[in-house]
């Protein structure tokens, strides 16, 4: 993979680390903001944080592969697979830039994963 296509990569995952970043930050804002209220709201919250709990579960672990992502590239290992050590296709690693894997183990990986009981 040329410098200049990984430059564009390295930009697109910061921006999405960042994006993630804020969105956290504003959950946390508006949960701190709604503490006070009546019953009905209070249950409203409830409801709400547990939306928000699986959201940003959910976004810690994006989170958590783009700062993957971010280290490989500073490695200079970003694009290969991390089973087979093979290039990770282009074309997936524009639609998905945190991909660990190459199509053919990611497939099998979620195979495998599929048998389980």
């Amino acid at each position: 993979m040329q410098k200049s296509e990984i430059n564009v990569i390295r930009r697109t995952l910061s921006e999405q680390r960042q994006q993630i970043l804020d969105a956290m930050r504003r959950a946390q804002s508006v949960e701190t903001e709604a503490e006070v209220g009546d019953e009905a709201d209070q249950a409203g919250l409830s409801i709400e944080r547990e939306l928000q709990f699986e959201l940003s579960d959910n976004e810690r672990m994006t989170l958590d592969q783009i700062e993957g992502a971010l280290r490989k590239i500073e490695k200079g290992t970003y694009g290969l697979c991390e089973l087979c050590r093979r290039p990770v296709e282009r074309l997936r690693l524009k639609a998905l830039p945190f991909a660990r894997y190459c199509i053919g183990c990611q497939n099998n990986s979620e195979r495998a994963t599929a048998t389980l009981p």
